[in-house]
């Protein structure tokens, strides 16, 4: 590898730590299991696949889509999984099979919500919902 290669390669290594701590940054949230349980409710999704609708509706203020290992890091970091991804691509089936096969978007390993969907969501997480008593998500 020649020293223009490294540095290239050094450069992306640090760009992708940038999005590795933006992208966990959205996940460290105190109401995160709150927020779960509202879209799992709402939406009538089973919890991983509602874990999932919640982190991507968060993830929405960046500029780009999220990239699939950044997924699972964040939403399944002990996972025994032998391919990691496999989490975040079960739970997208989950949430296609019951919102649709447009819900969630996918284009080169990254990962985004519909605009339908997110309205949807944003309608979930109203104040007045986020105030009250949630009943329990799915199993």
């Amino acid at each position: 590898m020649t020293c223009e290669n490294c540095a290239r390669l050094a450069a992306r290594i640090l760009a992708l730590e940038e999005d590795v701590r933006a992208y966990r940054a959205i996940v460290d949230r105190s109401d995160d299991e709150r927020v779960t349980r509202l879209v799992s409710v709402a939406l009538d999704l089973p919890p991983k696949a509602a874990r999932l609708v919640a982190y991507l509706f968060r993830a929405r203020r960046l500029p780009d889509a999220v990239p699939v290992q950044v997924i699972a890091d964040a939403l399944w970091p002990d996972s025994d999984a032998e391919r990691p991804d496999s989490n975040v691509r079960s739970a997208t089936k989950r949430v296609r099979d019951v919102l649709g096969a447009e819900a969630i978007t996918t284009d080169g390993g990254r990962y985004s919500l519909s605009d339908d969907v997110a309205q949807r969501v944003a309608r979930a997480l109203t104040p007045e919902l986020l105030a009250a008593p949630t009943s329990e998500p799915h199993a």
